[in-house]
């Protein structure tokens, strides 16, 4: 698996960001500490990581098409909005990482994220084990915290 520092790996993304846009500190130090709060967050915040260690996790994916991915998903980028005719529709609502991509990292992205939203939300008391439990063995459990964690 990749060495990389993930906090030389953020400073890096950070500085690159900066020159694309005016961040604002008091937000990047909330979105820090959120990241250190869970591995959910940290999953959220960081798919610049996961672009890097994904294919060294999870090899036997690589090999899928290439479509044109949503790339950061997970489970709290779907929601429902009004379109331009009033309709009430539901779907994807974060295109900003978008990039060709096999078609399996969003799906394993997706997969992580609910089970540690699920273990994030049972830990914090919001959802009742069996409610929220979902099916998974001991491995993708660890493949998914492996990919998401800090190092």
């Amino acid at each position: 698996m990749k060495s990389t520092d993930v906090h030389a790996g953020s400073d890096g993304y950070e500085a690159w960001l900066s020159k694309h846009t005016r961040l604002i500190p008091a937000d990047l130090e909330f979105k820090h500490q959120e990241m250190k709060r869970h591995a959910f967050p940290f999953l959220r915040a960081t798919f610049y990581r996961w672009v890097d260690l994904w294919p060294e996790v999870c090899p036997d994916l690589q090999d899928a098409p290439r479509v044109l991915a949503v790339g950061d998903l997970h489970v709290e980028n779907f929601g429902s909005w009004r379109d331009s005719e009033g309709r009430l529709v539901w779907g994807i609502n974060d295109f900003d990482e978008a990039w060709t991509l096999p078609y399996t990292s969003d799906l394993a992205r997706l997969g992580a994220s609910a089970l540690l939203a699920a273990e994030l939300a049972r830990r914090d008391g919001r959802c009742p084990p069996r409610r929220c439990a979902p099916r998974s063995s001991p491995d993708t459990r660890r493949e998914s915290r492996s990919v998401a964690a800090p190092s």
